[in-house]
């Protein structure tokens, strides 16, 4: 680099900048050039491959300016270059092949490699190591080893791929590659027999593969790097082979390499990068990675495998962004499920598109840890510029040449302008050459990704479309491949009628006036289903004594008997009869009875089971060695307190039996609900609405499945079942579960959090006051103040809700009577120690004896009003059942009036009496002076443990106001005599002639003559409704003094009569008054007038 020194002149300096663009140099106070108006503009399109640019320069010395033109090729712009990227996590549970049925998962994600090549035009993928589960292990080695090969050589067959080199890859070693395991310093045989350096021959196994870079050493590939081009774009993969402490010539291998290309996109993977999260960790190596790699400009891209899980983190180092990525998935099902990453390099947009996908279920995970978009320098160049052309002129518009450009290929440039003193440069530019049609842009705006909509609901989709070189003829909306609904023109919104019950992928596809189609990521919707409440009043509830003898259970004909004595083993009977395991849902929860004696219900895990011959049974397993130091506690079987129950599905009761891999055994489900198996130990149940409450239980006897403990979280419209171990370890175990819809009544329903908050869930506990408290030792339900629901008469069933944390996933619950109060218990496994750990918990208290009385409100006296001697309203609230006791029912009153203001004050209960199945409330009306109109009360039964509600939950009365105040709220006026139109008649007067108070034309018509008999007639319209008011015709002489009828004026006076002389349905009618004069007529003029008075 110049310093200083080399740049002296006389009384001036210059500088090179640090980019090496341009060089700016002072003399004395003359004038620097300037450089302006650069054409192409910066992101111009469709530029001539033969390009001019121009500047425009200038100098205020008017001398001669030489500018100098540089350039660089950045990549191909056709948006069929779009292309892809795949990793390949941790296949090592498909290589292991357990149960032979695993290696096809592997062959199944490279066979859709294959084929989709071309369509999503995949230009590398990338293995992240653990490609094997047992490395150089002798008996397992040659079979592990050929099942990976026999998948990943797919990628490289010619015919299939129609690619001579087939589809190019790198592979990277896993400490499970490694023998022993996790030591870098051992061996890699399997790995360099069958992707590497052959031990025997020492050949490559990628030797002649173009795209093959080398390796770090001679003799082994364990660090390896590949050179690919895609997309028009050109790029370098290293591959690091898994080291717990860093090596620092493998690290600075890695630093020479990015350092030899700075013109290729620099990509590292190694098989532990980071960890889980956003932002992850960085792990011992992929720190040391970052520090090493961080200063190569070229380096964009790092991702790993190897923790369980999906993580991400972006640093910057100099305003440059480096991802790094986790993505493995071998906890889930089948060592897992085939879940691979698609990256969609999209250099447009300078973004990466991330998704998960797998090939087994043909399913996107797209939550927002698996589907996420990364913005990348993609459309800026590597490497240096080159100089272009050399011009010289004076000040004005100066131009060069670059010819034979590629088409449709992005290019940069700038334009350094010296006046042979001071060189000043452009910033830099982009262009992109013409021959290549640009896709539209399409993004879905709405619903957002992950949202949850009720089933038989619309659905509004909406997206914004825009397209670079024309205009969008179209947006299509997809169900996955099925195309839903198109729109033509903007806003790009469809309506989606009935969307199905279950899970969507919805896609929308922009089209745009040449033909060409962009499509949008992919969104995920959650259609779920608000299921229809069960009858409870079916229900079969019992608590069960050691031995067993039956505590307490629900009345005849739903009272449970004869549970046998098996240790144990609990059998199911209801009336007698044995229980059929499939005809519904089996609770079971831990009952500390007083009765348990020496044994101990705490510490005990009690799962239903189907016997051989198909019925219910309940399986009480204590953990007998609780304190022990293994992390899996011993059980046996034990005779302890057990709280049971049986909803059934002909009860309408929502649930089912689910097997270990995610199968229904049996269910009451709605139409389109589903359950997918995915994580070790985790089941997700997509389809049903997220507003009630689900409860979960583990089925076995013994086994893998009977020694497990369930909890349940919801989010994003989405259930999971989390089954672990009473080791607190993840596992696969049948399980069944009882969701309670928020309508449900007759039992309470709700979430207790660890701080004693309670959180209701159906509309009895709503209803009903629910207090928890917590303590060092326990938490506590109660009831209301006890006295209705309370342990002696109803029974409780829990299940830990860790949609908060994870905390409560691995406990044993139980429950005993502390008063009126339920009180819990919840330990944490594996070690147990009688300490309470306070926890979140899903609760559902059912009585022993289910109400029998149904409660329902009608109206007796619906319409009342503010005038006359109408002024009575009548509620009445019936109940269907026992009529022995007296029974209060509460209920809330809304409405547009307010009692009180318009009524008298109304209470918020009524006790029917004893003896009697109703109950009337009067509400008496007020009258008032207020324009309102008709307003209205709804009376809503409250619900309550002591009745259920019936299907007349409410009932609503309506309030006529005075018709006159009716009529001025209709018309909006301030008042009877406000003139709403200006024509002189207040608003009272244009009410009782039924003329238009708004239309200044319309006043009515009033007439007026006088007959031969020396009697006068007044004819007059009467509007029907006006009631309220009264009419009178006055007459006067002098048009200022007016008499009525008798009255005297001097010694006249008049008589008046008035009849309706209109047929019966005209509506304004008609009046006549005849005015008859005594002793005589008035010899002067006579004139009339109506008066109207409230």
């Amino acid at each position: 680099m110049m310093n200083a020194a080399d740049l002296t002149h006389t009384h001036r300096f210059c500088a090179i900048s640090t980019l090496a663009l341009a060089m700016t140099c002072g003399l004395g106070a003359a004038e620097q050039p300037t450089v302006a108006d650069l054409s192409p503009a910066n992101d111009a399109i469709r530029v001539p491959v033969d390009a001019t640019l121009s500047v425009a320069a200038s100098d205020a010395d008017a001398g001669e300016l030489t500018v100098k033109f540089f350039g660089r090729r950045v990549g191909s712009a056709d948006p069929a270059d779009e292309f892809s990227v795949i990793a390949l996590p941790d296949t090592q549970f498909y290589s292991e092949n357990k149960n032979g049925d695993r290696a096809a998962i592997f062959s199944a994600q490279t066979d859709w490699i294959v084929a989709e090549r071309d369509a999503l035009n995949i230009g590398f993928v990338l293995h992240l190591g653990d490609v094997s589960q047992n490395g150089d292990r002798v008996d397992t080695a040659p079979e592990q080893w050929k099942n990976a090969s026999d998948a990943m050589y797919r990628l490289e067959d010619p015919d299939t791929t129609e690619r001579n080199e087939g589809v190019p890859y790198v592979m990277a070693v896993g400490n499970h590659d490694q023998t022993p395991i996790g030591d870098a310093d051992g061996t890699t045989i399997g790995f360099n027999t069958w992707f590497g350096v052959h031990p025997e021959t020492h050949i490559n196994h990628f030797a002649g593969k173009s795209y093959y870079g080398g390796t770090s050493e001679p003799s082994t590939a364990d660090n390896n790097f590949c050179l690919f081009t895609a997309g028009g774009m050109d790029f370098i993969v290293i591959s690091l082979e898994y080291d717990t402490t860093p090596d620092a010539a493998d690290l600075q291998w890695a630093d020479d390499l990015l350092k030899a290309y700075p013109g290729r996109r620099g990509i590292v993977i190694t098989h532990h990068l980071v960890n889980t999260g956003n932002p992850a960790a960085f792990s011992p190596l992929g720190a040391a990675i970052y520090e090493k790699l961080k200063s190569n400009p070229n380096l964009i891209l790092m991702h790993g495998g190897h923790v369980d899980g999906e993580g991400q983190r972006t640093d910057y180092y100099e305003g440059r962004a480096i991802h790094s990525l986790l993505a493995d998935y071998q906890g889930r099902t089948n060592g897992g499920d085939g879940w691979l990453r698609i990256m969609k390099f999209r250099p447009l947009l300078n973004r990466i598109d991330v998704q998960t996908y797998s090939p087994s279920l043909d399913r996107y995970e797209t939550d927002e840890d698996s589907q996420f978009s990364l913005d990348v320098n993609l459309k800026g160049g590597m490497g240096p510029f080159t100089e272009i052309a050399t011009v010289t002129g004076t000040a004005g518009t100066l131009s060069g040449n670059w010819n034979e450009l590629e088409a449709g290929t992005r290019y940069e440039w700038y334009a350094t302008v010296s006046d042979g003193t001071t060189t000043v440069a452009s910033s830099v530019q982009s262009f992109i050459t013409g021959g290549v049609q640009f896709p539209p842009v399409v993004e879905i705006s709405k619903p957002g990704n992950g949202a949850v909509v009720e089933s038989s609901s619309n659905l509004t989709l909406e997206a914004t479309a825009s397209d670079l070189d024309g205009t969008i003829a179209k947006v299509e909306f997809y169900d996955g491949t099925r195309l839903i609904g198109a729109v033509d023109q903007p806003p790009y919104r469809f309506d989606w009628l009935d969307v199905p019950t279950g899970s969507h992928t919805v896609i929308a596809k922009a089209t745009d006036n040449d033909g060409v189609v962009g499509a949008s990521l992919p969104i995920a919707v959650q259609v779920v289903t608000k299921a229809t409440p069960p009858d409870t009043s079916t229900s079969s509830t019992g608590l069960l004594n050691p031995g067993w003898s039956i505590a307490a259970t629900t009345p005849a004909p739903y009272q449970f008997t004869s549970p046998g004595s098996n240790v144990g083993d609990i059998s199911l009977r209801i009336n007698g009869n044995r229980i059929m395991f499939d005809s519904g849902i089996i609770a079971a929860s831990n009952w500390e009875s007083p009765d348990n004696g020496s044994a101990t219900s705490n510490d005990n895990i009690v799962s239903p089971y189907k016997s051989t011959d198909g019925y219910a049974w309940i399986n009480n397993y204590d953990n007998s060695n609780p304190n022990a130091s293994d992390a899996n506690p011993t059980c046996t079987e034990e005779s302890a307190g057990t709280a049971v129950g049986f909803f059934s599905y002909q009860a309408g009761w929502v649930g089912a039996a689910i097997s270990s891999e995610g199968s229904i055994i049996s269910s009451n489900l709605p139409d389109g609900v589903s359950i997918y198996h995915g994580d070790k130990g985790l089941y997700q149940i997509y389809g049903l609405s997220t507003a009630g409450n689900l409860l979960a239980f583990p089925n076995g006897n013994g086994g893998l499945s009977g020694d497990n403990v369930i909890s349940t979280r919801s989010s994003g419209g989405v259930w999971t079942v989390d089954v672990r171990d009473n080791g607190s370890s993840a596992q696969d175990g049948d399980f069944s579960f009882l969701y309670i819809p928020e309508g449900t009544s007759g039992v309470l329903s709700g979430i207790m959090k660890s701080d004693g908050t309670i959180e209701p869930l159906n509309v009895d506990a709503e209803s009903v006051n629910i207090t928890g408290t917590k303590s060092s030792t326990s938490q506590e339900l109660l009831v209301g103040n006890g006295s209705v629901i309370h342990p002696g008469n109803s029974v409780l069933f829990l299940t830990g809700d860790s949609t908060a944390s994870l905390n409560v996933s691995d406990n044993i619950h139980s429950w005993s009577a502390d008063g009126n109060r339920f009180q819990i218990l919840s330990q944490d496994l594996p070690q147990l120690n009688g300490n309470h750990q306070a926890v979140d918990l899903r609760f559902l208290i059912v009585p022993l004896e289910a109400s029998p009385t149904t409660v329902q409100v009608e109206t007796s006296d619906s319409v009342g009003g503010e005038f006359r001697e109408d002024d009575r309203l009548a509620i009445m609230f019936h109940r269907e059942g026992p009529t022995g006791a007296s029974l209060p029912v509460s209920f809330t009153v809304k409405g547009t009036a307010t009692p009180g203001q318009d009524t008298k004050l109304i209470p918020t209960s009524v006790m029917i009496p004893a003896g009697s199945d109703s109950a009337e409330l009067e509400i008496t009306i007020l009258n008032d002076q207020k324009i309102e109109g008709t307003e209205n009360l709804t009376f809503q039964i409250v619900g309550s443990t002591g009745y259920r509600i019936g299907a007349k939950s409410s009932a609503t009365v309506e309030i006529q106001d005075r018709p006159l105040q009716d009529y001025l709220h209709v018309i909006q006026s301030d008042g009877p005599l406000a003139d709403q139109d200006g024509d002189g008649q207040p608003d009272l007067i244009e009410y009782f002639l039924g003329s238009n108070a708004k239309d200044s034309s319309d006043t009515g018509v009033i007439l007026a003559e006088r007959r031969n008999d020396g009697a006068f007639v007044v004819r007059f319209p009467h509007a029907k409704v006006a009631v309220d008011v009264t009419a009178v015709v006055e007459w006067s002489t002098d048009l200022a003094n007016w008499f009525r009828e008798g009255e005297l004026n001097k010694s006249t006076s008049a008589s008046i009569q008035t009849e309706v002389v209109s047929k019966a349905e005209e509506d304004p009618e008609q009046l006549v008054a005849v005015l008859t004069f005594t002793p005589q007529p008035p010899a002067s003029s006579v004139f009339a007038r109506l008066a109207v008075t409230l």
